[in-house]
């Protein structure tokens, strides 16, 4: 008990014991003997108060409800060679371990730890339900790696973005993973735009989560290249920028979008290149209608690229990459 009062007034357990040594080396004269009770009795207080404060937490923050704490604790009791508690699974069992065996030294900030921490278990069950419910679909979960890339794709739709110098490779990361669910043919990087194996990989790849291993993709130096590539390729080309001569996303009379399109989308401070969009077979746009006059390039092309699909309505698939040549 007067331990556990010393806990409490100190804050700390190296305080503890430089205050109790004198005093259990007097009484006991064994002190190595008994420091391991010591040690025992503290680890237990400290544990006890940290356990108060995380049911604390989640009681304000409205938690108990779906939270069963006494469980959560009997699971993480179990030792883990026998396996983890299903009902809560390894993360949200080891948070909590975590919690109560904290190294620190101090207690100052216990209530915010613990709010952070019930937080952090309420996040981690809720997705390890998910992730263990068979009607919930989760096959994107950075499982896809250099080795595992020769992953069928059930369709292809003639379709390829080209991205004309984006500096950032967290939006290319996430412009490969809306390509890669529209089952695009290709994404095409130009000049300082990240790309897979290049200037950005591992930043890019963070967003990506796997996409740039199954999806083609293909860089150029410059953006006047992929261009010519594409011309070649009798690809049509759709310029995305805001012009007086862009045609409205949704409300054209005309077919913005054939089969073998390849859709420009420019750096996010200057566009698509001038010289770039003289060349290009049609401008499209999606109406804006408030202050702004554009969205974030990543937000940008789902917009599109769904819409297109849309549009297609199921009629321009292929089934083989080799059939766009």
């Amino acid at each position: 008990v007067g331990v556990a009062r010393s806990v409490k007034a100190s804050g700390t357990i190296s305080n503890v014991f430089s205050e109790s040594t004198s005093r259990i080396q007097t009484v006991h004269p064994h002190y190595n003997k008994h420091r391991t009770i010591l040690f025992s009795t503290v680890k237990d207080s400290r544990n006890e108060q940290r356990l108060i404060a995380l049911k604390e937490a989640m009681i304000d923050l409205g938690l108990l409800s779906r939270i069963d704490v006494s469980a959560l604790g009997e699971a993480a009791s179990v030792s883990s060679v026998k396996g983890y508690d299903g009902r809560f699974g390894k993360s949200a069992i080891k948070t909590y371990q975590s919690f109560l065996k904290s190294n620190k030294l101090s207690d100052d900030n216990l209530s915010v730890d613990a709010i952070r921490c019930a937080r952090q278990i309420d996040f981690l069950l809720k997705r390890h339900a998910s992730h263990d419910a068979d009607w919930v679909r989760h096959s994107d979960d950075n499982s896809i790696n250099n080795e595992s890339k020769a992953i069928s794709r059930k369709v292809v739709h003639p379709l390829i973005i080209v991205l004309d110098n984006v500096r950032s490779a967290l939006n290319v990361g996430s412009i490969f993973r809306t390509s890669d669910a529209c089952a695009l043919a290709m994404v095409i990087t130009t000049g300082i735009t990240p790309h897979p194996n290049g200037p950005g990989a591992t930043k890019l790849a963070k967003s990506a989560l796997g996409a740039q291993y199954v999806l083609p993709h293909q860089h150029f130096d410059t953006t006047q290249q992929a261009i010519d590539f594409l011309i070649q390729s009798n690809y049509h080309l759709v310029g995305l920028e805001t012009t007086k001569l862009s045609r409205d996303l949704y409300n054209s009379q005309e077919v913005l979008f054939p089969p073998k399109t390849a859709l420009i989308l420019g750096n996010e401070v200057t566009g698509v290149d001038t010289q770039i969009l003289q060349q290009m077979d049609s401008l499209v746009e999606i109406p804006m209608y408030g202050s702004k006059n554009s969205l974030n390039i990543a937000a940008c092309a789902p917009v599109v690229l769904y819409e297109v699909l849309r549009q297609w309505n199921g009629q321009h698939t292929i089934h083989n990459i080799d059939e766009l040549s």
